[in-house]
């Protein structure tokens, strides 16, 4: 059976609170803000919203259930055809109208196909105001619920590192590039560090790296960071991204070899270039004099 992770929906909650709080107090009040629904393949479960008016007139809104995306800050987004559990969860009715301070219980109806992949689906659950002009979340006259929806079976997780890569940004700085992939069917936080070591192995330098909040299944995220150069010596070296992530503590790490070449050893070799040529030159004109004597 699945659990749910509190921090992912303290951030998720946060966030969606910043955005309601006025709505609450002008608008239209939603409760819960968060439900977390288990359910086997092939159920069928109901959920309920209380809602409230809050304005002094009558009040007509449309219910409609979004899927729920990450940016690479792990923050939810909001949006329609994005996530196949949309299709699973109906309002029993698609518009209702409220009278002024009127509270009133609506619900959605959950129906889970049969041989569906187990795992967590994260819907929001919309009240939106007709004809409040926006269909972004967080605007006026709209407001959301978050449903959990977690289909019970065996919970799998899974990081795939699809990218790394370290590119130069500065003689003082190093610009990495990491993308990675949830292929699980459960979200799960995960901590990065980054590790430089030179070629035989030794660690040069060792940090945390931040990857963001907790990564929803099935999500990409790509990050990119810059580390300062604290090295100076001319030689190959390994940067090492070491993520652990899960319940389980699950480990997954990738490293890219590049050559250090600081502005310094390109002096020192200029230099040493010049006293090559000029030697050659020496010892060619010696030979030179040396046999017309």
């Amino acid at each position: 059976m699945f659990g749910f992770n509190k921090n992912l929906f303290l951030i998720i909650f946060f966030i969606i609170g910043f955005f309601l709080l006025p709505l609450s107090a002008q608008a239209i009040s939603i409760s819960p803000i968060r439900q977390v629904i288990t359910v086997s393949a092939g159920e069928n479960k109901t959920v309920f919203l209380e809602l409230k008016n809050n304005e002094n007139i009558q009040k007509k809104y449309k219910l409609l259930v979004l899927g729920v995306e990450q940016n690479n800050e792990g923050v939810p987004i909001f949006r329609e055809k994005i996530n196949l559990a949309e299709a699973w969860v109906k309002p029993e009715f698609s518009n209702i109208k409220l009278d002024q301070n009127e509270e009133k219980k609506v619900s959605f109806n959950i129906n889970v196909p049969q041989n569906v992949v187990s795992g967590n689906y994260y819907l929001g659950l919309v009240v939106q105001e007709v004809n409040a002009g926006s269909n972004s979340i967080g605007l006026s006259g709209q407001v959301v619920s978050l449903l959990s929806l977690q289909v019970s079976g065996e919970a799998r997780e899974d990081l795939q590192i699809l990218n790394w890569q370290k590119n130069n940004l500065d003689k003082d700085h190093w610009n990495f590039i990491l993308q990675i992939k949830n292929k699980g069917n459960v979200d799960f936080p995960l901590t990065g560090l980054l590790k430089i070591k030179n070629w035989r192995g030794e660690i040069k330098e060792e940090k945390s790296i931040y990857l963001g909040n907790n990564l929803l299944p099935q999500t990409e995220r790509s990050l990119e960071f810059i580390s300062p150069v604290i090295i100076s010596w001319p030689t190959l070296y390994q940067a090492e991204i070491l993520i652990n992530y899960g319940l389980t503590k699950q480990t997954v790490s990738q490293t890219v070899n590049f050559l250090y070449l600081p502005w310094w050893f390109w002096l020192v070799l200029v230099v040493f270039l010049i006293l090559l040529f000029l030697a050659i030159i020496v010892v060619v004109k010696n030979r030179y004099y040396g046999r017309k004597k």
